[in-house]
């Protein structure tokens, strides 16, 4: 399982809690944690999208 995937179901596990609580203070907070999950997977797969890659500078003195 990759990491969006992972940060989905823990999303839709917040959810699936919310829809059992009866205090609404505490399902607002589920679902608000369930969004920044899903922002998360979003972040994680555009990341996945994206080749970086980082080089060392070099010493400003020449010496390495």
């Amino acid at each position: 399982m990759n990491r969006s995937e992972e940060y989905r179901r823990n999303a839709a596990h917040c959810l699936a809690v919310a829809e059992q609580l009866a205090d609404l203070e505490s399902k607002a907070a589920l679902v608000e944690m369930a969004s920044s999950w899903l922002r998360l997977a979003a972040q994680a797969e555009k990341n996945s999208k994206t080749d970086i890659v980082y080089e060392t500078p070099r010493r400003r003195d020449g010496s390495d």
